[in-house]
């Protein structure tokens, strides 16, 4: 039975979960409200009005440059509810398939001279940040992550970013199964976002720099202008039938 609370209770509970927006701490699947760490539970009518107030606040001024409050409100809560739970595991864990330091000698040497002293972007980490300390063993001059379960949205953080400031890299949250999640209706405007991001991830890629990431399909990005990077270890540019596959392009060095 769920515990009603009085509404001064609800006001408190709801401004501690907004104030700590960023830290996502929400969202069970049968849609009651996971208030761990605050020993409260709320009805799910409630659950749902806290839910939304969140999704409002992660509506940015950068996406409302490119789509409109009610089409921004949709992909939020499209994020919300897709899972890279298959694709990123915590290190160890039975479906680790991109878990870096699983690759070989020759892939680690590439990674390690490609990011060495530059800045890396991981998009849509789910919080495990499962090649953290491959980067920056790497000689990766800072690594940041970011997650819109957590604190915003890719292309949110990516118009954030000066011009050819970082090599960014995700690991299945472009692929279909984990931004595309099946049992989700897909928004008509995902293609758009998605596209767009392909653009900011090569505002954001210096010249002759990598983009690396483990997904199915680099369409968007090469529309954005990357090109095959031909001297990329075969296992960094190989699709499997199963996900964990990878693509390795370049960002031209000529404008």
């Amino acid at each position: 039975m769920t515990d009603i609370i009085p509404n001064k209770s609800l006001e408190e509970m709801r401004k501690k979960l907004l104030e700590s927006a960023s830290r996502a701490r929400q969202d069970l699947p049968t849609g009651g409200f996971d208030s761990s760490g605050l020993g409260i539970k709320v009805s799910e009518k409630e659950a749902e009005r806290i839910r939304e107030e969140r999704y409002e606040t992660l509506v940015t001024p950068e996406l409302l440059t490119h789509f409109s409050r009610e089409d921004a409100l949709e992909l939020i809560r499209y994020f919300d509810q897709t899972s890279s739970s298959s694709t990123q595991q915590f290190p160890g864990g039975a479906y680790s398939l991109y878990k870096l330091y699983d690759r070989s000698q020759e892939a680690g040497d590439f990674l390690s001279e490609e990011v060495r002293g530059r800045r890396v972007i991981e998009l849509g980490d789910n919080g495990n940040k499962l090649n953290k300390a491959f980067f920056l063993r790497a000689g990766a001059g800072a690594y940041e992550s970011i997650d819109p379960k957590y604190n915003v949205d890719g292309l949110t953080h990516l118009m954030r970013q000066p011009d050819e400031s970082a090599v960014v890299v995700s690991f299945g949250v472009l692929e279909e199964g984990v931004l595309y999640a099946g049992f989700i209706d897909e928004p008509e405007n995902l293609v758009r976002y998605q596209k767009e991001l392909g653009k900011q991830i090569y505002r954001a890629t210096p010249r002759g720099a990598i983009t690396f990431h483990g997904l199915e399909w680099d369409y968007h990005l090469k529309d954005a202008g990357f090109v095959e990077y031909q001297n990329s270890p075969r296992e960094l540019n190989t699709v499997t039938p199963q996900r964990g596959g990878f693509r390795v392009l370049r960002k031209p060095t000529e404008k």
